[in-house]
């Protein structure tokens, strides 16, 4: 009597995303301009400047990760210190609102704190314009 030696293939396995997620770091985008996420803390960082055409790839992954990280967390804590904008990089912080005003009215526990240095009244201005879109007040520094 022969034995055969069969193997079973196993399809391979992606990890979830949920997962992939979690594992986010801070990246460095360029020397100006870093994003951080570290859901373990459940904490976002946007330092810099915020240059959308520059930085596309990073920032539409970091608004993805948040939208599944609403999805096992209730809590996170975003710090922005942005020294300067252009106007694509406003609309980038403007999805950045949407996602943190849906899930703040889905009961999530939100914190943005909005660093503004050498009292850059453009800086602080679009905070409190963007903390009125969010629908809550955001912790300033100046």
């Amino acid at each position: 009597m022969t034995m055969m030696n069969t193997a079973v293939r196993i399809p391979a396995q992606r990890e979830p995303l949920q997962r992939t997620a979690r594992k986010r770091k801070i990246v460095e985008i360029n020397r100006f301009c870093n994003l951080g996420y570290s859901p373990g803390l459940n904490l976002t960082v946007i330092k810099g400047y915020i240059n959308y055409d520059k930085a596309y790839r990073e920032l539409s992954e970091l608004l993805e990760g948040l939208k599944i990280h609403f999805s096992y967390s209730n809590k996170l804590n975003v710090y922005v210190q942005i020294e300067s904008f252009d106007l694509k990089g406003v609309s980038y912080l403007l999805k950045l609102c949407q996602i943190l005003g849906q899930a703040t009215r889905e009961r999530n526990d939100i914190n943005v704190f909005w660093i503004s240095e050498n009292g850059n009244k453009e800086i602080r201005k679009l905070g409190s314009d963007l903390s009125r879109l969010c629908g809550f007040d955001f912790n300033t520094s100046f």
